[in-house]
């Protein structure tokens, strides 16, 4: 009996700590600056022509990008990988999480 309540403890641990790395991910400033730059690209603000956002490569620098160019549709491309990038790894750490509570309530 006391073997099931330590493996538990254990199971229960591992929880915690993945639901920890859920929550830096989630609060990493290079996830929160991709996805609020996206967010801009997507947005269309009426009367502007151009677009500011960081540049993926240096966060120091500003790209100024035109609506409706191929640099702007690069740029939403390589921000939308890289948005997907951090969903898939908090995705699988979610899956993981699933997985050991099935296992504990079983």
């Amino acid at each position: 009996m006391g073997n099931i309540l330590i493996d538990r403890k254990a199971v229960l641990e591992e929880i915690l700590s993945i639901e920890d790395q859920i929550r830096t991910e989630r609060t990493n400033p290079t996830y929160l600056n991709v996805k609020r730059n996206l967010s801009k690209l997507e947005d269309r603000v009426f009367g502007t022509t151009t677009v500011s956002v960081q540049s993926l490569d240096d966060p120091s620098k500003m790209v100024n990008v035109r609506y409706n160019s191929s640099k702007m549709k690069e740029t939403i491309t390589l921000y939308r990988e890289r948005q997907t990038e951090f969903d898939e790894k908090m995705d699988k750490l979610q899956v993981r999480i699933d997985r050991l509570r099935k296992e504990l309530f079983k």
